[in-house]
């Protein structure tokens, strides 16, 4: 490693005039590229393209800047291990800022990203310290080859980024702590190893070779700790489609029976009709007027009950909606609602059915658990481009659960299985509880288009 500046103005001059640095140059470029890469932000049309390359241009400038400032900030500093641990981590400055702003997903997919990108760069450039000490004595003699070579350890971490930045990690919000503690702890270690290796200078080359090999493995380690990472937030995402697909097709096995049901009432109500005017025939023609429409008044609020069928216009919309009726009458709970919706959504049905069945089933369980008045407040309104969901019960909670325990069928996931409908319609969700109501709002863009990203 180039001998540090002593001041400022030497830093850069010695950073951007000395060609025996050119390898720094690639190095940078990799690793910014790298930076780029693992935010998951490349898209397919060559709009896009240019301007992530822009990004990529500006953080590989960024960090030649940091750099430099890394070596005037150790300008003063003895040779150490720290002095080269200080230089890289400034070199890297600008790719955590660009990961930190560009990542898609909560704060702790990009804490994730950022420490596989500090760890694996840090990790690789301990192996491109042992392996530069390893050829330094046959290639000393020709700088450019020299130079070329050196370069060769980091190579590896442009498949290792760009294979690292296609496992997208931010589709599911409903992650599992602990497994995010312990992929963060597996970085941490492996980085804090690699700078405990940068301590010892043994003059033997075999030890040399020895300290390449396990710094290889533990960059497979933190691979494999991400890529761990990914497949479980995979599988749990793929357990909220198939709890989304176990509910809409109770809703249609349901809406089946009810339908079945409906036509056996018709069924009996004709017989009974039937029945009926060959009743009233007969006391009509035996003159007996008075005792027949004492009958029809009898009989009349049984016949024309209060038969509550919900039709807002939209088919989709009214069958979920009759069936949570049905739902909260079986459960004591008066659904009030309010549904002003066009007669097709650009929303899918199997979205529509979910929003609305776990909003409507978390709410008529929450007013049971409460003990309180039955009741569920719910409105759907479509407005413009934009659709708002609202609903308020009572509730025993005092605070929003940051997590649940539940595990029955169909429970558990009703919170996670919201925000991910929302979420992938670039809406925003907010649920609250106050004065022992909770409350839950949730808006969806109506004209969202396809994210070739998502």
């Amino acid at each position: 490693m180039p001998q540090p500046a002593t001041s400022f103005g030497e830093a850069f001059v010695n950073f951007f005039t000395s060609f025996a640095n050119f390898s720094l140059y690639i190095e940078l470029l990799i690793t910014s590229f790298g930076a780029v890469a693992m935010a998951g932000t490349f898209k397919k049309n060559l709009k896009a393209f240019f301007i992530h390359l822009g990004f990529h241009l500006g953080v590989f400038g960024l960090s030649i800047l940091f750099m430099a400032l890394g070596y005037c900030c150790t300008a003063f500093m003895p040779q150490d291990p720290v002095v080269g641990t200080i230089i890289v981590l400034f070199s890297l400055i600008p790719g955590v800022v660009f990961l930190a702003i560009f990542s898609k997903g909560h704060v702790f997919h990009r804490l994730l990203r950022i420490f596989f990108f500090l760890s694996v760069t840090y990790l690789f450039s301990e192996i491109d310290h042992n392996y530069n000490i390893l050829l330094d004595a046959y290639v000393a003699d020709n700088p450019t080859l020299r130079e070329a070579i050196f370069c060769v350890p980091y190579l590896p971490l442009i498949p290792i980024f760009l294979f690292a930045g296609t496992k997208k990690t931010h589709h599911v919000d409903h992650l599992r702590a602990s497994l995010t503690i312990i992929s963060y702890l597996v970085f941490m270690v492996t980085f804090a190893t690699a700078f405990l290796s940068s301590r010892f200078q043994p003059a033997s080359l075999g030890f040399r070779i020895q300290m390449i090999i396990i710094l290889v493995l533990l960059a497979a380690v933190d691979l494999w700790a991400y890529v761990v990472h990914y497949i479980i937030n995979k599988s749990e995402r793929e357990l909220l489609e198939l709890q989304t697909r176990e509910q809409l097709v109770a809703a249609t096995n349901l809406m089946r029976d009810l339908n079945q049901e409906s036509i056996d009432r018709t069924t009996r109500a004709r017989h009974d009709l039937r029945n009926t005017f060959s009743y009233l025939r007969q006391m009509i023609s035996e003159g007996k007027t008075k005792e027949a429409l004492a009958f029809i008044d009898e009989n009349e609020a049984v016949a024309f009950g209060d038969v509550k069928i919900i039709d807002c216009g939209n088919p989709v919309v009214s069958a979920i909606m009759n069936l949570e009726l049905r739902k909260a009458e079986l459960k004591g709970v008066s659904l009030q609602y309010r549904l002003v919706v066009p007669k097709e959504l650009s929303i899918s049905d199997s979205d529509i059915c979910s929003l609305i069945t776990n909003i409507l089933d978390n709410a008529m369980e929450g007013t049971v658990a409460s003990g309180k008045e039955g009741y569920v407040d719910f409105s759907l309104i479509a407005s413009g481009a934009m659709l708002r969901v609202q609903c308020k019960n009572p509730t025993c909670l005092t605070h929003v659960p940051a997590f649940t325990n539940k595990r029955e069928a169909g429970h558990g996931y009703g919170m996670a299985i919201i925000k991910r409908i929302v979420k992938e319609h670039q809406g925003y969700w907010d649920f609250s509880v106050k004065d022992g109501v909770f409350h839950t709002d949730c808006v969806l863009d109506l004209n969202l288009t396809e994210d070739t990203n998502a």
